[in-house]
Parts: structure tokens; C-alpha cells; sequence
């Protein structure tokens, strides 16, 4: 599929009851592209612009939880500000509240991110609250702005996932890291948002996968490979369009992403992120420099897209390649 068929994704069919279907119609303009920054023709934030385009060789940006702007984790002011600083997808975490609604949130408690402990201090968990109860949490956030009366709801409420799917629109593709909670409605919440040409489903359970896929086939979504063997018998298997993968030996799946068409997403957390955070603490220019040699061997090793908590700076590590 190449970028001018982007918007005949928008076009998706509502969730009938007991079925979930979605339908590709043609004749329908693109979506408008945001405005790239500076110095980069950034791809369209749409799956088929690049991701699903075999001849895109453009390595792309995962903003881990939306990391390395400042923002709370997992907001919607963290998606749509490093979405802005060059990130071409953002990963959010996904799980229920006590009433079923999915809501982004990475731990299975309020504790460490949200004044959870002073609002509802016996009910920790993402499961003990209402939506209407956690929309009543402030974010933990870095430079205290959420303890002010005019509090911003973008940086310092918990989003829903609809919600989040809505400011990610022309903006982001989105990576749901999958926490727990109905597929069913989190399926759903896709349709009704017309997202799945901006949307793909991670777990590491395969039937999870098989469950999205037989609901909406439209939405992709992406295993997880524990090894080099594990990743081969996947791509074989599913012939998926994203697999996740580890940079120790995303070099040896070259072949086998080539002939089943898989892009291969890996975390750089260790070898480049922690070289970037060292130079901030420290102002030691090497360990930026170790950190840059690492991400181009990462690349040429093939991944196609790195995961990161500091997106605005890997960004511009790949832009100088």
C-alpha cells in the first residue's frame, strides 16, 4: 500500500454488535500532513506512509510513554508536544478502570504518577476507580504547573484512550502497549475513532494478536521475539509488518525481514539512552559520542524503529546520519 491510499483507512465501519468489521473504501483525499521540523521530510503519521511501505527506508522515532519533553508520562500534552520534537510514533500503555473503561496507564496502580494517595488513599489500583474518580487525579508533574487552580487537562489529567487516539489524529501513529483489560473494547475504541490507519496493537501473547486480528482486521499489530530463533519463527508464521525485537541481534534477522516484509522495532534504552542521560548528569561529551556510534550500529544492524525515553534527542542523533 503506498502513502496515497492514507486516507482510505479513515473510512473504517462503527462496531456492530457481537462483530467488529472494518471496511477500506476509495476516493477519499489523504489526510493533511503535519509540517515536518526543520530540515526533515517527515513521513505522514499514517501506518501505510511508511511503515507498511517496503520501499521506506526512513528509520523511525518510538517515543517510549511519550518520554523526553518534560511532560507526564503517558498524557496527552506529552504525545502531542514529542510528536512536535520529532517523534513519528508514541507509545502508550493501555488498561482498565474499575468500569471497564480503558484508560493510558503504565503501572497497575495510581502511586507513582497521579496524588492518587491523597485523594483515594485505600484504593491504589487502576481497577479500584471509576472513570469518573480518575479523572479527579492530578499527574505528577516535573515542574509542579498541575498544582496550579487552572489546571491544564492535557498535562495533567489521565486520558482515556479514546481520548488519546483523538490528539494522536494527523499527529502520531500510536503503539498500544497492551496492560490489560477488554480487547473487545479497546478494539472498539479503535473503530469508533477510525484509527486503525494509525494504530497497532503490541503484546507478547499471541492470542491476544490472533483476537485483535480476527476482530478488525485491519489493525496490525506486533509480537514480541525473545531471541534471533523466536523472531525467525514468527515472521514465518504471521508474516507480520512489525515485530519487536532486541538490538543484541537485530543484525541477524536481516534476510528474514527482507523476504517476509516484517519491520523490526527494537528498545534502546541501555546502549543509547543511558549514554544521552549520562551527558546531561555529568557534561562528559563521550558518552554522548558512544552513545551515537551505538544507535548507528542499532540502525545498520537493521532496525527500523528505536524505542527511546529521550525522542527529541535521538531524533536529531539519526537527522545527523
Amino acid at each position: 500500500m503506498t502513502s496515497s491510499n492514507a486516507g482510505m483507512w479513515r473510512t473504517a465501519t462503527r462496531v456492530q454488535p457481537l462483530m467488529l468489521a472494518i471496511t477500506l473504501a476509495s476516493g477519499c483525499a489523504p489526510p493533511t500532513e503535519p509540517p515536518p521540523p526543520a530540515g526533515r521530510e517527515r513521513p505522514a503519521p499514517f501506518l501505510d506512509a511508511c511503515l507498511l511501505d517496503p520501499t521506506c527506508n526512513e528509520v523511525l522515532v518510538v517515543a517510549h510513554r511519550g518520554e523526553g519533553v518534560g511532560e507526564p508520562e503517558n498524557s496527552i500534552a506529552a504525545l502531542q508536544a514529542v510528536s512536535e520534537a520529532g517523534a513519528d510514533v508514541v507509545e502508550l500503555d493501555v488498561r482498565p478502570t474499575r468500569d471497564g473503561v480503558p484508560i493510558v496507564l503504565h503501572d497497575d496502580t495510581f502511586t507513582r504518577t497521579t496524588d492518587q494517595e491523597t485523594l483515594f488513599p485505600d484504593r491504589p489500583s487502576a481497577s479500584d476507580l471509576d472513570l469518573t474518580e480518575v479523572k479527579t487525579l492530578t499527574l505528577r508533574d516535573e515542574g509542579d504547573r498541575c498544582a496550579a487552580a487552572d489546571d491544564d487537562v492535557a498535562r495533567c489529567r489521565v486520558p482515556t484512550f479514546r481520548e488519546a487516539l483523538a490528539a494522536a489524529r494527523d499527529h502520531a501513529i500510536i503503539m498500544i502497549d497492551y496492560k490489560g483489560g477488554d480487547i473487545v473494547r479497546i478494539v472498539q475504541d479503535i473503530v469508533d475513532e477510525d484509527a486503525a490507519g494509525f494504530v497497532y496493537f503490541f503484546d507478547a501473547n499471541e492470542q491476544n494478536l490472533d483476537l485483535v486480528e480476527s476482530l478488525a482486521p485491519a489493525v496490525h499489530t506486533m509480537a514480541r521475539a525473545d531471541d534471533a530463533s523466536s523472531a525467525i519463527d514468527l515472521m514465518t508464521r504471521r508474516t507480520p509488518a512489525l515485530l519487536h525485537v532486541d538490538t543484541g541481534y537485530v543484525g541477524e534477522l536481516t534476510a528474514a525481514s527482507a523476504e517476509h516484509g516484517t519491520r523490526l522495532l527494537a528498545n534502546i534504552f541501555g546502549q543509547v539512552d543511558f549514554g544521552i542521560i549520562g551527558e546531561e548528569l555529568t557534561g562528559d561529551a563521550q558518552v554522548r559520542v558512544d552513545a551515537e556510534v551505538a544507535l548507528g550500529v542499532i540502525v545498520d544492524d537493521g532496525a527500523d524503529l528505536v524505542q527511546t525515553n529521550r525522542a527529541p534527542v535521538v531524533r536529531a542523533m539519526l537527522d545527523a546520519r
